[in-house]
Parts: structure tokens; sequence; C-alpha cells
């Protein structure tokens, strides 16, 4: 890669960084008067109201740089609008949560727009199940715009602790920046791919900034932001569209797409596995519940800050994986049966913690029964058994007194 080429990509990464530290912190202070605000509930647990404005912050971070710095074809511009569109629904969508089916349309009619518009459309699976590759052909768009959708919607599943979300699109992000470095470095870079890796970059920049307001660290007790819908969607239709064109727009030197299900190894784990659970629960797969695999780590005994980094870091070995099985031209079919066996692993492993969870919540509780003088019955009873307590938030409460008949 030319030494021009390196000034720019890192001037992409500063500007999206620099941006993004000064839009955080504007945009928390008009917050409560946009209703950007989320507030603690049953399923979420934060303390008080917080600013849900990252991801209006990155996507204002990316337009600047990329602005300032000269986007220049329709690549860009193409996804640009789209982003703005998704970010939008997202913000109204924080404001005032909208259905599921709606949003989901919504979703995938600005997809399939950016699929055709773009030409970025996944032609192929590469050797998914042996040495005879796997070809969409009429499938091609519609394939295309279902994974894309997936991928747009991962993002938002895993996004519910301190900088989960925002780390695993940072490690994502930055794995797809190596593919694009390794295919400069190859020669293989095409005139309609030369603003993606400055894009990338930008995105990388962006996203960091952002965490330095929404990760625990040591100097940081809990999240001062939340990316909000806007800043799931955002950050996973980037990585959608990133892992397409990579995928499919450099002909036999494209990433293969088995790596770049590798690169999103947590939240499609995540997603996929929460979806069958609560189709056999008999319930909607988009409901939300608190069985993730970050609620797993927690109630397993680790802190929230500490099972963000766990899975921060699973993620990045998956990339890791990924782009090496890639580069040293392991068959497709090896890494993809590697990542089912490993998805078979984790299914089993977290249904068994989950059950083993359960069994401990459910069974009764013991306490010190005490009598005190001048009654004829325990000072605490308890209301149900353990299970009911379990469900419902009750144990034991303390009766009405009663004289003694003696």
């Amino acid at each position: 890669m030319k030494s021009g080429t390196e000034w720019l990509l890192l001037a992409c990464a500063a500007g999206g960084f620099v941006f993004a530290l000064a839009a955080v912190p504007a945009l928390r202070r008009i917050a409560p008067r946009l209703g950007l605000l989320d507030h603690p509930s049953r399923r979420k647990q934060h303390d008080g109201a917080v600013p849900l404005v990252g991801g209006v912050a990155m996507f204002v971070a990316f337009v600047l740089t990329q602005v300032a710095l000269g986007a220049d074809d329709a690549g860009p511009w193409l996804f640009l609008a789209a982003a703005a569109i998704l970010v939008l629904m997202g913000a109204i969508d924080d404001r005032r949560p909208m259905s599921s089916r709606f949003r989901l349309v919504l979703q995938a009619l600005v997809l399939l727009a950016v699929t055709v518009g773009g030409a970025n459309v996944l032609t192929g699976l590469g050797e998914l199940f042996g040495p005879w590759p796997i070809t969409l052909g009429a499938l091609a768009i519609p394939f295309t715009v279902f994974g894309f959708l997936g991928v747009l919607n991962a993002l938002n599943f895993v996004d519910g602790a301190d900088g989960l979300a925002g780390g695993i699109a940072f490690t994502a992000l930055a794995s797809f920046a190596a593919v694009f470095v390794m295919l400069a470095g190859d020669g293989a870079m095409t005139p309609e791919a030369r603003s993606v890796p400055a894009m990338l970059f930008t995105l990388v920049g962006a996203v960091a900034g952002f965490l330095v307001f929404n990760l625990r660290t040591p100097w940081r007790a809990r999240a001062a932001v939340f990316m909000g819908d806007a800043g799931s969607l955002f950050l996973g239709f980037s990585i959608g569209w990133i892992a397409i064109f990579a995928c499919s727009r450099f002909g036999s030197a494209s990433l293969s797409p088995v790596a770049a299900l590798w690169i999103l190894v947590v939240p499609l784990f995540d997603t996929v596995s929460c979806m069958i659970r609560r189709k056999l629960d008999g319930r909607s797969p988009l409901k939300a519940d608190r069985q993730h695999v970050h609620h797993l780590l927690q109630r397993s005994g680790m802190s929230p800050a500490r099972a963000v980094f766990v899975l921060i870091l699973v993620n990045a070995a998956g990339g890791a994986i990924g782009i090496a099985g890639w580069r040293l031209g392991v068959p497709d079919h090896v890494m993809f049966y590697a990542l089912l066996a490993l998805f078979a692993a984790y299914v089993v492993a977290s249904r068994a913690l989950w059950q083993r969870m359960r069994r401990t919540v459910a069974h009764p509780v013991r306490v010190l029964r005490v009598y005190p003088a001048g009654t004829s019955m325990p000072a605490f009873e308890r209301i149900g058994d353990g299970r009911d307590s379990a469900r419902r938030g009750l144990g034991w409460r303390k009766p009405a007194m009663q004289a003694s008949a003696g």
C-alpha cells in the first residue's frame, strides 16, 4: 500500500475518532429535548435515564469525516443515503418503539434498494459442503437481502450490556479493515473499491470515539451514553454492506463468505441460538428477554465489564481465525463444519448452564424459623415454593401476629 494511502487511512480513523468525541457530549446535552432517553425498566436495569444518542453521534462523525476528506464516487453516497434512512428510523424507534414487523419491512425495503442500486449482491457461498461451489443464480438478490437483514439485526440482539455492541462492531470493522489492506497489498483492489478502506477506517475511529463514553473502564463505572437502535442499525448496516462487498467484488480474490461468518461469530451465535430457543418455547423469535450470552456470563458470576471483555475477545479471535483460514487457503467446508461444531458446542453448553441455574433458583430457600415470645406460629412463612418465588420475585414474608392460647 502506498504511503499516501496509509496517511489517508490514518486521517480517516483520526477524523472519525475526534468527531465522535465532540459529537457525543454535544448530543447528550440535547437528548432530553429530543426525547432520546433510555429509562430503567424490568428488562433494562441501568441507573437513571441514559441518553440514546451514541448512534447518531457516530453517524455524524462518519459523515463529517467523509465530507472533509472528499467522498467522490457514487458508492459512498448511496451508502450514506441508506444509512441516513436507517439512522432516522432507529432514532424514531428509540423515541417511540415501532412494531417489530413494521420495522423489519422498512429495513428490508431499504436493503433491497441499496442491494439492487449498488449492485452489491452475493452471487455464491463458496464450497460450504465440499469441493462443489454453491452459486445462487436467481436467488442472489433475495438471499443477499435476507443475509443483510440478519447481520443488520444481529448487532441489535447483542446490544444489552455497556460496551458490548460497540466492542463487537469495533472488532468486526477492524477485521474487515485488515481484509481490505491485504487485498490492496495483493493488488486486487478495483476502481469501485477505492473508497471502501477510507470508509472502514472512518467507522473504526467513530466507534472507538463512542466507546470512550460507553465502555466500562477503571475510569468509568457505567456507560454515559447508549448507541440505541439508531446506532445498532447504522453499525449493523455498515458491517453487512462491507461484508457483502468483500465477499463479492474481487473475483477469485474475494473474501470467502464463511470467513465473514467467523468475523461475526458472537452476534451470529447469540442471535441464532436465541431465536431457536424462543421458537421452541412458543414465543416470537423477536421478543426480547434476558437470556443472551452476556446475561449467561453474568449469571455465572462474571462482572458486566468482564463479560463484555470476554465476548469482545472471542469475537476478535473469531475474526482472526476466519482471516487466517482465508489467507492460508483452508477449504471452505472445513471452516464451515468447524463453525457448526463450535455452534453446537455453544448451544449444548449454554442450555446446560441455564438449566443448572433454573434448578438452583427453584430449590426452596432454607431460613431459620424464629418463635418470638407470645406467638404460637413462626415469625416468617414461605409464600409458594421456590420456583414461584424465583419467577414472581417473591420469597418469605412476616405473617400477622397471633396471640398464644396459653
